[in-house]
């Protein structure tokens, strides 16, 4: 054992001589000439601690979205988004080591624009990444999305769907929960998540093609904005959806959505269809009890399996009166039927129903200025009246004697046995005067229509006047000015009667109706407001009555064969048209 030790130190010692003695050749050789490195072993520099590499070469490393310093945070208007938004600048701030601007859109309302910049974008901010984001976000739902390596939307409708939004974001992707937590990350692109939070009787909506998340509902006044958050919370109460409500001032502008303008007009409102858009106007006061009708109307939904919602309001205007107004029948228009006679002119019919669900059928013929003229007919074209003939006869009378083409023709003033009850002006001609009874008193008619010698009409008080050209009398100014004449409380303008009225426009248009009455099936006559309705439905801004009950007729050109055609169904027994003093003729204007 001792000997084997002995060895052993010495073996050792001999080794350690061998050792050094080779250490000192390989020193020796070392200033002569360089080492290259093994390529398998690396250098400290490339086994530092990854800790210790600069930023760029760290960003260099992240893949997807980067935020750098090119970025601004971009927030909705109002102060909903202002604490989320400053959640953001903060965590950005300390995991990047720069701090974003934070802007406040101002794209205008109504409007939305493209995004031209990198940006995070917080709430409904009115850009088209945004709003195609948000447009199916429910009401309490929030949501983060990616879009590319420039956009980040942050999305909720209220500050605490929008800071739940960002909180969710800045832990989903950096682990950021408050100071000194989180790491620098790259972002998935186009990555998204929805938070789902409320719960809703519908998924989808859809009002005239048009998404609800996308609607605008546009108001104006104090009124409208009332009205337009009743429409947006019975929406959002059937889906989750918000439109956005839109202040404006003036005329409809070229979005898409629902107008609502209050404080016009006295004693009528209209819901009018626009391509895909709705606009409601309607007096002082009552523009939330006109939207309530809407909503009733169009926004009650029972008794259906779908999900989805798809809302499609009529293509036909509908005018009503308020609440409370004397002589409102309810007619409501259900059907419209359009056929041009000729260029500018068109005959139109008009069908309604009444509160009790019966109808009412109204006929017109509308003339621009350049396409027809006004004469006024008289029995077998005389130039005094001593007899009565129908409208159709006197039509024929006059193209005879005058070389005219008569393209309508309807009745004209009241009248006695044979004497129209106001005055009559024929081409210039006085053909009768007002009349007098035999007591000396003065026919009960105040009223006629009338085309002075300079082209201009008039509808007002009777005047015997060298200055017409064509002069008819009537009772009971419908349409002045575009608004409607409240009438005395009288069966005359109370009832329902077939009537007959003429009226225009500024354009100088002419409007002839006439509206079938006393027949149950077929039509049920119209109270004087009735034909304020019509009148103002179909553009007249002036309108005048005319005799009505059996008198009452329309004939219009047949544009096959040119020949005159009863458009109407008389009251009288047998439908038989009643002879009369004189009539409206709507003729081809010459050139």
């Amino acid at each position: 054992m001792k000997k084997c030790s002995v060895f052993s130190r010495a073996s050792l010692g001999l080794c350690m001589v061998l050792c050094l003695s080779v250490l000192l050749i390989l020193c020796a050789g070392c200033g002569e000439q360089p080492v290259t490195p093994d390529p398998g072993i690396q250098t400290e520099s490339e086994t530092q601690d990854p800790g210790s590499r600069t930023e760029s070469e760290t960003e260099e490393k992240l893949e997807g979205l980067v935020l750098d310093e090119s970025f601004v945070i971009l927030r909705a208007a109002g102060t909903e988004s202002s604490q989320a938004a400053d959640t953001l600048q903060k965590a950005v701030s300390e995991l990047f080591g720069f701090t974003p601007e934070i802007r406040m859109d101002k794209t205008p309302a109504g409007q939305v624009s493209a995004l031209e910049e990198k940006a995070i974008l917080v709430g409904p901010v009115l850009k088209e990444t945004a709003v195609s984001d948000m447009e199916d976000l429910r009401e309490k739902d929030c949501m983060y999305a990616v879009h590319g390596d420039s956009a980040v939307v942050i999305g909720g409708w209220d500050a605490d769907t929008m800071q739940k939004a960002a909180s969710a974001f800045l832990e989903d992707m950096y682990g950021y929960t408050g100071a000194g937590t989180g790491q620098k990350a790259g972002i998935a692109l186009d990555s998204k998540r929805v938070i789902p939070e409320g719960s809703y009787p519908f998924d989808s909506l859809s009002f005239n093609g048009t998404k609800a998340g996308r609607l605008n509902i546009y108001y104006s006044g104090t009124d409208g904005k009332a009205a337009a958050a009743l429409i947006r919370e019975r929406i959002t109460n059937l889906t989750g959806l918000m439109p956005r409500l839109v202040p404006i001032t003036g005329e409809p502008e070229s979005g898409t959505g629902i107008y609502l303008y209050g404080g016009v007009g006295k004693l009528d409102y209209s819901v009018e269809r626009r391509d895909a858009s709705v606009i409601i106007r309607a007096p002082g006061g009552y523009l939330k009890t006109v939207v309530n009708d809407f909503l009733t109307e169009y926004f009650t939904f029972s008794d259906t399996e779908t999900k989805d919602l798809s809302v499609e309001t009529s293509p036909l205007t509908r005018l009503a009166y308020v609440p409370n107004v004397k002589y409102d029948n309810g007619i409501r228009l259900v059907d419209r039927k359009d056929t041009v006679i000729k260029e500018g002119i068109t005959y139109i019919e008009l069908t309604y129903t009444n509160k009790g669900g019966k109808p009412v059928v109204a006929k017109a013929v509308i003339a621009t200025y350049d396409a027809a003229d006004v004469m006024i007919g008289s029995p077998k074209a005389q130039t005094s009246i001593d007899t009565v003939q129908t409208p159709l006869g006197q039509a024929k009378a006059m193209e005879e004697k005058w070389d005219v083409n008569v393209i309508a023709a309807a009745n004209g003033d009241l009248f006695g046995y044979c004497y129209p009850l106001g005055p009559m002006y024929q081409n210039g001609v006085l053909i009768a005067e007002k009349h007098v009874n035999s007591d000396g008193t003065k026919a009960w008619t105040k009223h006629c229509f009338g085309i002075k010698k300079d082209g201009s009409y008039y509808i007002g008080t009777q005047v015997n006047s060298s200055l017409w050209y064509q002069l008819v009398g009537g009772e009971g100014i419908i349409l002045r000015s575009g608004e409607i004449v409240e009438q005395i409380n009288d069966q005359f303008f109370n009832e329902n009667h077939p009537r007959t009225a003429i009226g225009y426009d500024k354009d100088k248009t002419l409007y002839l109706v006439e509206i079938d009455g006393r027949q149950s099936d077929i039509s049920n006559g119209a109270s004087f407001m009735d034909m304020a309705l019509i009148f103002k439905y179909l553009g007249a801004t002036d309108a005048l009555n005319l005799d009505g009950g059996g008198s009452s007729v329309l004939y219009v050109e047949n544009p096959e064969t040119g020949e005159l055609e009863i458009m109407t169904s008389p009251s009288d027994e047998g439908n038989e048209v009643r002879p009369c003093v004189n009539s409206i003729l709507l003729i081809d204007r010459k050139k």
